[in-house]
Order: C-alpha cells, then structure tokens, then sequence
C-alpha cells in the first residue's frame, strides 16, 4: 500500500503549494506536515479533509489513491480506473467554463 502521506505531498506539490500554506491551510505546523507526508506521522481523518478540500478533490479520492491496485478485483480495478478518469478530467478541465477557477496557490485559499 502506498503511503497516504505520499499521496498528499504528490497531490500538494503538483497543485503548486507550498508546505507552509498548506500548514497554515489545515491549522497545522510546517513541522507536524512534513512528518505526515514523509510517512513519519499518520494524518488524522479531519487533516486529510481539509487537505482534500484545499486541493478541491474529494478525500475519497485520496484514499483511493493510497490502494494497491494488485489488492483490487478485476470489475473493482475497472471502476477504479474510471474513478480515477472522471476525476482527473475534474482536475484538468478542458475548457475554462468546466470548472470554477482553481486558486493558482495557498495564499489565495487562505486570503479567501
């Protein structure tokens, strides 16, 4: 199984933000963050939404992430791949009147 901290520093750094604003997104030190997403600490519940909500993805869906395929079924490995379509298609709309307009980093999510 893959890491869940893993998957948030992923899911973090590929939306552009920086640690500290993500800490200070979910109320927590730079510190405390950076054991979680090196695996050092386990993320509550409550951290991995509001890490979920400042990504504007569902927690699901980082859950999801954190699943070895080789432990799913055939038919649970193809709805997963679908899952895991429709989200990205979420997360990268094609057109800008797919989606609301994604903050282009942290401090525009905390400002807000």
């Amino acid at each position: 199984m893959t890491n869940i901290g893993e998957i948030l520093k992923h899911f973090r750094i590929a939306a552009r933000i920086k640690q500290k604003d993500m800490a200070k997104i979910l109320g927590i030190s730079p510190a405390y963050l950076s054991l979680v997403e090196n695996t050092e600490r386990d993320s509550s519940l409550d951290i991995l939404q509001k890490y979920a909500n400042a990504l504007d993805i569902p927690v699901e869906f980082l859950i999801l992430q954190s699943r070895e395929p080789k432990s799913l079924s055939e038919k649970q490995m193809e709805v997963f791949d679908q899952i895991r379509k429709l989200l990205f298609e979420f997360q990268n709309p094609r057109s800008k009147g797919d989606k609301k307009r994604r903050p282009k980093n942290a401090k525009q999510v905390v400002e807000n």
